[in-house]
This record gives C-alpha cells, sequence and structure tokens, in this order.
C-alpha cells in the first residue's frame, strides 16, 4: 500500500519551485509575487484554483507556503477521515494546514476532514489548499453546494489565486500557465460572499490590473485587520528584494526559503 504522506505524483519536480522560479516561467511577476508575500505573512489561508490538470496548482501553493513567516508550523491533512490530534498542543496562531487538494478523488481532502478544517479557521488557525476552479465564484460554490459548507465559513478562506493554461495546438510544448486573477473573499449576509479583487486580467488583455494602493491599504484592513499606511512602499520593499535575489542567482526552493527567513530576521 501507497503511503500517501510520501508518495509524490509522476509529474511533480523532486524539489518544489519557488516563487521566483515561477517568475521566470512567466506564471507571475514580480509584483505580483511582492503582493502574495504580504498577504502570506499575514497567515493567510488561501485557495489556489485551476480547471485543467497540470495547471500549477501545487506548485503555486507550495512556493507560497515558502513566504509564510518562519514561526508558522505546516500540517499535511490526508483524506476523508484525518487525526486532528495535532490541536492538543498546537499554537492556532502558529498553525497553517495544507491540503494539497481538495478533491473526493484518491486520498485528497474532502468530507469530514475538509469541513473539520475549516471549522478550526474560526478558532484562529490558517489553511492553503488547491482545488480544480476556474474563478473564485467556482470555489465558493463547490465548497457550498457538495461540501456543505456555510457561506460565513467559506469567507474564512482569505484568498483565492486563479491560474489559467494555454497549451499550443501540437501539445508538445509546455503549457504557458498564468495567474488569471486574485480576489479576497469577505462575508457578506447568509445568502452571499463579497470579492474583493486584489488583481485581475479582463478578457483579451495580456497584463494583470491591479487595485491601486489605496483600495488595496483597504482590502488589508478588512481582510486582515492590519493597516498599512504606506502600502505601496512595502510592496517595494519586498518586490526589489526578490529582484536582488535574481540578480544574485538565489531562485531555488531552498534559496528563496532562507531568503524570506533573513528577511524576516532583519524586520524584527
Amino acid at each position: 500500500m501507497y503511503n500517501f504522506h510520501r508518495y509524490r505524483r509522476f509529474f511533480e519536480p523532486a524539489e518544489p519551485f519557488s516563487i521566483l522560479e515561477l517568475v521566470n516561467t512567466g506564471t507571475l511577476d514580480l509584483h505580483l509575487a511582492a503582493i502574495l508575500w504580504m498577504m502570506m505573512e499575514q497567515r493567510s489561508s488561501i485557495i489556489v484554483g485551476a480547471g485543467p490538470n497540470f495547471a500549477g496548482k501545487t506548485t503555486m501553493l507550495n512556493a507560497l507556503l515558502d513566504l509564510l513567516p518562519p514561526n508558522m508550523q505546516r500540517i499535511y491533512l490526508y483524506g476523508d477521515y484525518h487525526d486532528f490530534s495535532f490541536v492538543k498542543t498546537a499554537v492556532p496562531s502558529e498553525t497553517y494546514m495544507v491540503a494539497e487538494e481538495f478533491n473526493t478523488y484518491m486520498n485528497y481532502v474532502w468530507g469530514q476532514t475538509a469541513i473539520t478544517a475549516f471549522a478550526l479557521l474560526k478558532d484562529g488557525y490558517s489553511m492553503g489548499g488547491t482545488m480544480h476552479a476556474r474563478t473564485p465564484q467556482e470555489v465558493v460554490y463547490l465548497f457550498h453546494q457538495y461540501l456543505g459548507l456555510s457561506l460565513p465559513l467559506i469567507s474564512l478562506i482569505d484568498a483565492v489565486v486563479n491560474i489559467s493554461v494555454t497549451w499550443d495546438r501540437s501539445y508538445r510544448s509546455e503549457p504557458l500557465r498564468q495567474v488569471e486573477s486574485v480576489g479576497l473573499l469577505f462575508p457578506g449576509d447568509e445568502e452571499a460572499i463579497s470579492l474583493g479583487v486584489v488583481a485581475g486580467r479582463e478578457e483579451g488583455e495580456k497584463n494583470l490590473k491591479y487595485a491601486d494602493p489605496i483600495q488595496l491599504r483597504n482590502l488589508f484592513f478588512e481582510k486582515y485587520n492590519v493597516d498599512i499606511p504606506d502600502i505601496e512602499k512595502e510592496i517595494t520593499v519586498r518586490e526589489k528584494y526578490l529582484e536582488k535575489l535574481m540578480i544574485d542567482m538565489r531562485i531555488s526552493h531552498q534559496e528563496v526559503k532562507e531568503a524570506v527567513s533573513e528577511f524576516y530576521n532583519k524586520r524584527k
């Protein structure tokens, strides 16, 4: 029997890609990487969604996890009935649950495991995961209609990142993977969830359109209860830091993870 805790699918790289390697592939740019870093700095619960297989959902999630504060403990969830014994000793604000994928297939996370994990978000835990969903609206729909979660509970997921995949006609070359949108979820009433757009690509447009600094500051305050008066400067600091890592060729998963830890230690 396979040990799914260690099982790696044949198409996954031996070492996770870093956020900078994803910048090199054109999945996102340094500016968006810096914004996502600021979101993960807030222990953001996040879903990475895409329609097809091989879209890079797990690759993106792993890259984002490297941007978490270094004191965060990761707990990987598996299957329909996961042992949540870690809650006996874990510090919620320092614990990040990871669901490789929300799906009924194989040993992915669904059923009671997913329901329990969402309930823990109310206690201050954070969670990241992936699922087959092309838009934030699809993410909400699948959790609400097929898992039976209430909309207020689903809105405890802070952010949704959606990726698109474009193949050439021959399917012989590596597809182009691009972040299509980044949105923050906010609770409405029992019948609605509102979406705050951090970045999005309009149909037919090549470049992402970003929320302006005032909008972004307001979104961060409403979602994370943190006020960053000069949020544009904070984004630029991280963008320049990531750019310097690229110039120095420190772009591997381990190198970026260490550099992020160095950044946090200096900021203390």
